[in-house]
C-alpha cells in the first residue's frame, strides 16, 4: 500500500471499536489488492498483492456468510496477474502465535504458500495466550513475527481492538493510547490506523 502505509517487511496495526467493520475493510482491501487495484485512494502495486487472511474471532459459517455476501456484490475484474488470496479460519484450532508450536505452524504455512506479500491477523488478542498488556509477553510475540518477516519477506497487517473507554467517554482523542495491550504495540508497528 503506497504513501508509506505498508510496504514489504513492514507491520501495520488497524484498530477500532466493535462493529467498525475492520474485518470487512480488510476483506475488501485484500480482494482489491490481489488485482492491483487502489484502496481508499492509496496506490497498490499494479502487479497485485498475494495475501493470507487469518481469522480467529468469527466461526466458519458466519465468516463465509459475511465474505460471500461482500464478494458477490463486488465488480468482476479481469486482470492478467491476479494474485492469490488465502483465507484461513484458525478459530477452532486455537492457534497461538506467542508459542513455539504456533510460530512453527505459521512458518510452515508461509513456506507452503510462498511467495506471499502480506499476512493479516484478525483479531490480535486471539493469537496470544499470554497477557496482551505485558511488555515481556508482547516482546516475545513481536520478536517471533519479526523473524517470520525476515525469513518470508512478508508484511503483517494486524487487526486489533481498543481498550475499554474511560468513564469520561474519551477514547484516546486521536492518539494510539487507547490501543488494547502494552504500549510496545504502537512502538513496534510501522503504521497504526484507527478506524472510527
Amino acid at each position: 500500500i503506497g504513501k508509506g502505509i505498508l510496504y514489504e517487511g513492514m507491520k501495520m496495526i488497524m484498530y477500532g471499536r466493535y462493529k467498525t467493520f475492520k474485518s470487512m475493510l480488510a476483506y475488501w482491501s485484500l480482494w482489491r489488492m490481489r488485482d492491483g487495484q487502489d484502496i481508499l485512494g492509496l496506490p497498490v502495486d499494479k502487479q497485485g498483492v498475494s495475501s493470507l487472511y487469518m481469522q480467529a474471532g468469527v466461526a466458519d459459517p458466519l465468516m463465509w456468510n459475511r465474505a460471500s455476501k461482500m464478494f458477490a456484490g463486488m465488480p468482476k475484474v479481469t486482470v492478467p496477474n491476479r494474485q492469490s488470496m488465502y483465507i484461513w479460519n484458525t478459530m477452532r484450532s486455537g492457534l497461538k502465535l506467542d508459542t513455539s508450536e504456533g510460530i512453527r505452524i505459521l512458518d510452515e504455512v508461509l513456506g507452503r504458500l510462498a511467495p506471499l506479500d502480506l499476512v493479516v491477523l484478525d483479531p490480535l488478542y486471539k493469537y496470544m495466550s499470554l497477557d496482551i498488556t505485558s511488555p515481556a509477553a508482547v516482546d516475545g510475540f513481536q520478536t517471533s513475527l519479526d523473524k517470520l518477516i525476515v525469513k518470508h519477506n512478508v508484511a503483517f497487517w494486524i487487526l486489533a481492538h481498543p481498550r475499554k473507554p474511560p468513564r469520561d467517554g474519551k477514547d484516546g482523542e486521536g492518539n494510539v493510547d487507547d490501543l488494547l495491550g502494552a504500549s510496545t504495540w504502537a512502538n513496534w508497528a510501522d503504521t497504526v490506523l484507527k478506524v472510527t
